[in-house]
């Protein structure tokens, strides 16, 4: 038993994708986005329990050569579509626009409160 620090397998997992986003989109956009975005469409693919299947039981290559990149594409897609359908009413409304503004100011004020409160 050594002195060294236990291996942590979950934040070197995210610093190489955080490093393949950064290869693939630069430093235009932050890393934070960058990762939300990749495990939104992450999300996407994992409801879909075919596709699921196929990423338990075969390889990667196998998975690369399948209908996985399809589904990634279209997953893009969704979520681009998505996005637009919930952006152009906060755009195009103000009232809308306010009444977001005023969720999001909820949605701090929490994430706010949680930081304040000491551990127990």
């Amino acid at each position: 038993m050594g002195s060294a620090k236990p291996f942590d397998t979950e934040k070197q997992r995210l610093a190489e994708i955080i490093d393949r986003l950064n290869d693939l989109y630069g430093a235009e956009v932050c890393d934070d986005d960058k990762l939300h975005f990749a495990n939104g469409i992450a999300d996407r693919i994992e409801r879909d329990e075919s596709v699921m299947a196929q990423v338990r039981s075969h390889g990667d290559d196998q998975v690369m050569h399948g209908l996985f990149p399809k589904k990634v594409t279209d997953a893009v897609l969704d979520a681009l579509s998505d996005h637009e359908k919930l952006s152009m009413p906060l755009l195009e409304d103000e009232e809308i626009g306010r009444q977001f503004a005023l969720l999001i100011l909820k949605l701090l004020a929490g994430r706010t409160e949680r930081k304040l409160q000491p551990d127990t």
